[in-house]
């Protein structure tokens, strides 16, 4: 019991260990980039073959027809090549993907922002001489976004009196060229705060952003309040009080959702440093905790998505840091995942990051070659898109033909003085063309109405069932302990490692999920990730982990010989239930009766209080999970039997097919759905009489899934996805370069989440077009 208890001691660390405080260092000197000069006021693969349904009557010989199946469709997908031990230091994910859940084309942001892909952009500095043939170059980079700033001061010059031109300008030039604009906004005019910082009214910022807003409409994507809020620079030469920002953000905020509920609104983008006495700046954690702490955590209610800038210090990927001195991960890319850990901590896990400025400059202390200026940041770009997924923009510095003042922009630029292009703007063109090339990609799975969705890649070592959310989100348990959240669109939502080897079981309830490990552990975490509880299981877990319906119940089975009844709300045990056998796949009944089949060939009902209700002499390991419909239950053993029986234990039928049973799944008309482990498809009818049967050529197949509309889908070792209509007649084959070994799932859109790939996996979604114009963003 000592070593359970240090087990769950040193889990309860883990998870914690984003909360410890980092110690002061030495300092970094935090800088700012240029803002938008004052512009004037002038204008300036092959179809496969549908099999033919055979009508289900016994043949001269007294057997049952078989239907059959049809080619393999290449779908030429294979999964990223193993990631290096240089890759990320939790797990990687790579997002291509087409459709989204919450946000829309036309609408970007929602109840939580998540986007579905890395959104790529630059960092834009013109004058009126040089607008246009910058936003031509940055057009020409394959980037969706750019990024600007402009001065409060110089358009509300006096309260109340708006001077749009510049803005006009701007805003026309990106549209034009189907650009999306990120507006930073900085600098109050003299009479909000006579030393160009923060207003001293809220209201007068808030006010002047509804104006704007109201002004520009849909031209502008999204705005940033107030870049830099944490330095002295940004703020008139004080660095501003957490909370007072916050109130100004919040009135900025509402003004801009009251006019476009669908603009993105960043906070100030934090600029890293580990300053806490100076008056230069204040460490960027310090001012995101204390921001959060105001007035009841306001902050995380007025802002979608957390901007921040990031150094590289001339450091390919992540960069380095000592251990011993982790403020130095404020010089280094990586600081963004201790950012990350902290947002975690705050309950902020859901939201996502966007990096608005970062690069690699050629000049000055920490200055690379042009040559290593483009590979570097390709480098940096793959990096980001694999390891943190959950930075859904990234944004390079910098892109400028104008001769500004600071140097910065100069060292930083994609551009020669003399406008010529560095090696590293056609790296960067490159890299970003061919990953829109990916994003665009939809192919059909010929014969259906199915088309590829999005792909999400890779899950490491992903070795267990999905589960689906209330929401739609969907949890994939890996082999290494971690549980990977994504969003129905394909967006990351959240990872979390409660296990260090295995995680065998996921159960959600729409508010938190939870998860059982190999630890012999039960935990629970909010949406975002971060730890709530965890307790001692009797022994490791048997998958699934599964809740009641009403969601004060968590079950789960273990190798003791043991299923076990745990309170949602604390992780209280409710009961414990003794078995004869290790026990196979759980099933619980909508009055929380539990169904389980033992090594020892029985088959138990274990009432809601614990009590056991019936056994029935399997007399084999009913190892794969039961289907529980009103008043029979199905259950199936690793010999063949196939089984079904009434509320009280009494049997209704019982056939035999002679292999192993690999899954079950019930159609909406109640007929019945059987893979076998010698590559079969059978289907039963209520009464426990043959429908048909399909022979699928593929190796062992993995559990059956059925959607509303009766079609069933599966996978096998061949890597063939399987969309089979209720009359047996195989609609079509997407063939994967790689074995699939676990159930699709279902979604609550229609979408078809399909897991491929051996160690390092890929979910990829198929679902009807629709689907895809729903949720596209270009």
């Amino acid at each position: 019991m000592i070593a359970k208890r240090t087990i769950l001691l040193l889990l309860l660390a883990t998870m914690l260990l984003a909360a410890c405080e980092i110690q002061p260092g030495p300092a970094l000197t935090p800088t700012l980039e240029a803002v938008l000069p004052m512009l004037p006021t002038d204008p300036p693969a092959p179809e496969a073959p549908t099999a033919t349904p055979i009508p289900l009557e016994p043949n001269e010989e007294g057997t049952l027809p078989t239907i059959t199946p049809v080619p393999l469709e290449d779908g030429a997908i294979t999964p990223s090549p193993e990631t290096n031990e240089n890759t990320s230091p939790l797990e990687t994910g790579e997002i291509t993907t087409l459709v989204g859940a919450m946000p829309t084309a036309n609408c970007l942001a929602g109840d939580v922002t998540r986007l579905p892909y890395q959104s790529y952009g630059i960092n834009v500095y013109v004058n009126d001489a040089t607008l246009d043939q910058t936003l031509d170059r940055a057009r020409e980079l394959n980037v969706g976004w750019v990024r600007t700033t402009l001065r409060w001061r110089d358009m509300e010059p006096q309260q109340g009196t708006y001077r749009w031109e510049q803005l006009d300008a701007l805003t026309n030039a990106t549209t034009s060229r189907g650009l999306r604009l990120v507006l930073a906004i900085s600098e109050a005019p003299s009479w909000a705060n006579s030393n160009g910082g923060l207003p001293e009214q809220p209201d007068d910022l808030g006010a002047f952003m509804g104006a704007l807003a109201s002004h520009v409409g849909e031209t502008v994507a999204a705005y940033e309040i107030w870049p830099g809020p944490n330095t002295a620079a940004a703020n008139g030469g004080t660095f501003a009080d957490p909370g007072e920002y916050v109130a100004v953000l919040s009135s900025a905020y509402r003004s801009i959702k009251a006019t476009n509920p669908c603009a993105i609104v960043f906070n100030g983008s934090l600029v890293p440093t580990a300053e806490r006495e100076s008056s230069v700046a204040l460490d960027d954690l310090v001012f995101y905790r204390e921001m959060l702490s105001y007035n009841n955590g306001e902050f995380a209610d007025v802002h979608d998505i957390l901007a921040v800038q990031l150094n590289t210090s001339g450091q390919r990927r992540k960069g380095d840091w000592p251990g011993e001195n982790p403020n130095l991960s404020r010089g280094a890319y990586g600081h963004v995942a201790v950012l990350r850990d902290e947002m975690i901590y705050q309950g902020e896990g859901e939201k996502q990051v966007w990096a608005v400025a970062f690069g690699y400059s050629v000049e000055g202390e920490f200055a690379v070659s042009p040559e290593q200026q483009a590979a570097y940041l390709v480098e940096l770009l793959d990096w980001s898109r694999n390891a943190y997924p959950w930075v859904s923009g990234v944004f390079v510095r910098d892109l400028s033909l104008s001769q500004l003042p600071d140097s910065t922009v100069v060292a930083y630029n994609l551009l020669n003085p003399d406008g010529s292009p560095r090696p590293a703007f056609g790296a960067m063109q490159e890299y970003v063309g061919k990953e829109r090339e990916k994003a665009n990609d939809a192919r059909p799975i010929k014969g259906t109405d199915l088309i590829m969705l999005w792909s999400y890649r890779p899950i490491i070592d992903a070795h267990e069932q999905l589960v689906l959310g209330q929401q739609g989100a969907i949890y994939s348990p890996t082999g290494r302990g971690y549980v990977r959240v994504i969003d129905p669109n394909g967006a990351f939502q959240t990872m979390v490692k409660p296990g260090n080897k295995r995680v065998s079981g996921v159960a959600t309830d729409g508010q938190r999920f939870y998860a059982t490990t190999n630890l012999e552990t039960l935990s629970a975490f909010s949406n975002g990730g971060t730890p709530i509880w965890s307790v001692l299981t009797s022994g490791e877990p048997i998958l699934p982990l599964l809740i009641s319906q009403d969601s004060q119940t968590l079950y789960t089975a273990t190798g003791r010989e043991m299923v076990e009844a745990f309170a949602t709300t604390d992780g209280s045990t409710r009961w414990q239930a003794q078995l004869n056998g290790i026990p196979g796949t759980l099933a619980v009944g909508a009055d929380g009766t539990a169904y389980v089949g033992t090594t020892e060939g029985l088959f138990y009902a274990i009432t809601s209080d614990g009590s056991t209700r019936w056994q029935y002499p399997a007399e084999a390991w009913a190892r794969v999970a039961p289907v529980v419909d009103g008043d029979t239950v199905y259950g199936a053993t690793d010999t063949g039997v196939v089984f079904a029986l009434s509320p009280d234990g009494a049997p209704q039928w019982r056939v035999e097919r002679g292999a192993e049973v690999v899954g079950l799944a019930l159609g909406p008309d109640g007929v019945l759905y059987v893979t076998t482990a010698d590559s079969q498809l059978h289907a039963f009818n209520p009464d426990g009489s043959d429908r048909w049967v399909l022979p699928l050529d593929g190796g062992r197949p993995t559990e059956p899934v059925v959607d509303n509309d009766g079609r069933i889908y599966l996978g096998a070792e061949d890597g063939g996805f399987r969309v089979i209509a209720p009359d047996g007649r195989v609609e079509g084959i997407f063939g994967f370069n790689d074995p699939i070994t676990i159930a699709p799932l279902v979604g609550l859109d229609g979408a078809v989440y399909v897991t491929y790939g051996e160690g390092e996996k890929a979910l990829v979604a198929f679902g009807p077009a629709h689907l895809r114009d729903q949720y596209w963003i270009p």
